[in-house]
């Protein structure tokens, strides 16, 4: 309260301020006054005025440390999610490359029947496409920090999407003996959002449910519509979203590690000895993704050995601008394109990615000329309009 009001209103007045000194130094004042009376009638005030100018100074410094020490305590925790980070990827970047060198030292080194052959094919195929997803999902977490993580937004059948991933990953499934189950309403399965990023969420937490929950469990993913949650995204004007759920029967989250589910470098169990693979970062990629759309993920458990439930809104598609179908963005397949008669010129420095892409090439057909160099391509090229000059 200002002064006057106190005086007016015969209230008591306390206040710390800084005022020019005698030497025409700043200081700190804590100043109080009380109103004295009698028989009800105001007739003055009594006060004190303190200098605490070196408690203020003092109080400065405390904080000042503990803002310090904060600092450093998060700078530090943040060092130790980071270490444990590269140590994880270290052992899941060399674990899949022990499978992959040793089974071809091993067929280069003696013959096996076919079966083995086939099995280790299999084998260095799987561990080749771990490893890919390995450093595509450090790729995406780059791509997050710098912004550079964009989408081509288009109409998108959210049915096939989950189909697919299901059809993915069936086989993981399988060897634990999980049932997947579905509860799909097509009323939802048009969603606004980048097919691939979409495929890519639904893939993440599914791949994740079948990880983590035991033998025998149980899996179901629900797609459905409700009321529009007010989704962070502007240009979702619609009334209702799609909701997507995967509910497992699996460990389930602590209550002190769920609310760090989504972080980057987190981990519930980061121990050298811990009994699930991965990076960690898929999650923290799926929530991103589900952001840039728009959209908003939520984590629930009950405790350990509980289950866990992933609720995803998304929205859903608008028709105000197309009703066309949306289009099949699988996988090429086996099937190749033809390239007969196509002249193609190949610049690859890496020998060995040369010699796949070009035995690919010309297993479509393709006319292929490989080139190590842009240089070397260039002078491909010269001779070429020189002979038909």
């Amino acid at each position: 309260p200002h002064w006057s009001n106190c005086i007016y209103l015969g209230e008591p007045f306390g206040e710390e301020f800084r005022i020019y000194a005698s030497d025409g130094c700043l200081r700190w004042v804590d100043v109080r006054t009380a109103p004295m009376s009698e028989q009800k009638q105001l007739f003055s005030h009594v006060g004190t005025i303190e200098d605490i100018t070196e408690r203020k100074l003092t109080q400065a410094i405390r904080e000042q440390m503990i803002r310090e020490q904060t600092a450093r305590q998060e700078a530090e925790a943040a060092n130790q999610m980071k270490d444990e980070f590269l140590a994880i990827v270290s052992h899941e970047l060399r674990t899949p490359l022990n499978s992959i060198l040793g089974w071809s030292q091993l067929l280069l080194a003696k013959e096996f029947d076919e079966d083995t052959k086939t099995r280790a094919l299999e084998i260095i195929q799987r561990n080749a496409q771990s490893q890919t997803q390995l450093i595509e999902d450090i790729l995406d977490v780059s791509r997050i920090i710098r912004g550079k993580l964009k989408l081509s937004i288009q109409i998108v059948n959210a049915i096939e999407l989950i189909e697919r991933a299901i059809e993915m990953l069936h086989l993981a499934a399988e060897a634990k003996t999980i049932t997947i189950e579905t509860q799909l309403d097509r009323a939802a399965s048009l969603i606004s959002g980048d097919p691939a990023r979409l495929q890519q969420i639904i893939w993440n937490l599914l791949s994740n449910a079948i990880k983590f929950t035991p033998e025998s469990g149980r899996i179901e993913i629900r797609l459905s519509v409700v009321e529009n949650r007010k989704l962070g995204d502007s240009r979702n004007n619609l009334n209702h979203s799609a909701q997507l759920q995967v509910i497992d029967t699996g460990i389930g989250m602590s209550d002190d590690f769920l609310p760090y589910i989504f972080d980057r470098f987190r981990q519930a169990d980061s121990s050298p000895t811990r009994s699930y693979g991965g990076l960690g970062l898929g999650l923290t990629i799926v929530r991103h993704i589900v952001e840039l759309h728009g959209g908003t993920i939520e984590a629930f458990s009950e405790g350990k050995d509980k289950g866990s439930i992933f609720t995803v809104h998304l929205p859903l598609a608008s028709f105000s601008a197309t009703t066309s179908q949306p289009e099949n963005h699988g996988l090429l397949g086996d099937r190749l394109p033809s390239l007969d008669g196509v002249q193609i010129l190949l610049v690859e420095d890496d020998r060995d990615s040369r010699d796949i892409i070009q035995v690919i090439l010309e297993e479509s057909q393709g006319q292929v000329t490989a080139t190590a160099s842009v240089s070397e391509a260039i002078e491909y090229l010269e001779k070429l309009i020189f002979i038909f000059w």
